[in-house]
């Protein structure tokens, strides 16, 4: 699952708006030359729409967002994954750091970027959202309504 999407706004999300998970992650962009720039980063994660993970890359003024599949970033953090517009993978850096690497390609214009994140970070932000959401346990927030996965364990 991958979608692109737009923003001109720099507007962020409001507590009551059902965002869960919201976490900045300072990412490197790699260039077309192979440098290596940064680029800061919002991963977010909604309880109601659990398969998902929203990333805005933040451009100045604006930002542009790509929503992922939140097993495909699970995935990526140990092993080669994906296939069409969206990859991710581990990686090191240069000096040893480990990274989870993901690219995108714009069906809309063709258009490829390559982004690395750490791997300590992306860890941290997959392990909230599977604080809030456990791996299987998606479709069970669809099946039961709009109930938390702690609110279904209890009842």
């Amino acid at each position: 699952m991958s979608e692109f999407y737009s923003s001109h706004s720099g507007q962020e999300s409001r507590p009551d708006d059902g965002l869960d998970v919201d976490m900045p992650i300072s990412l490197q962009q790699v260039l077309q030359d192979g440098q290596l720039t940064p680029l800061e980063s919002r991963f977010r994660y909604r309880q109601d729409n659990p398969y998902a993970v929203n990333v805005l890359f933040l451009c100045g003024d604006r930002s542009v967002g790509w929503t992922f599949g939140r097993e495909l970033l699970i995935d990526g953090v140990y092993e080669p994954t994906g296939h069409g517009d969206v990859r991710a993978w581990p990686t090191l850096s240069e000096d040893g750091e480990a990274y989870v690497a993901f690219s995108t390609r714009n069906a809309q214009d063709g258009s490829v970027g390559m982004y690395m994140a750490p791997t300590r970070d992306m860890m941290l932000f997959l392990d909230q959202t599977l604080d809030l959401v456990p791996q299987g346990f998606e479709s069970n927030l669809y099946e039961r309504g709009d109930l938390t996965v702690q609110q279904f364990l209890n009842s």
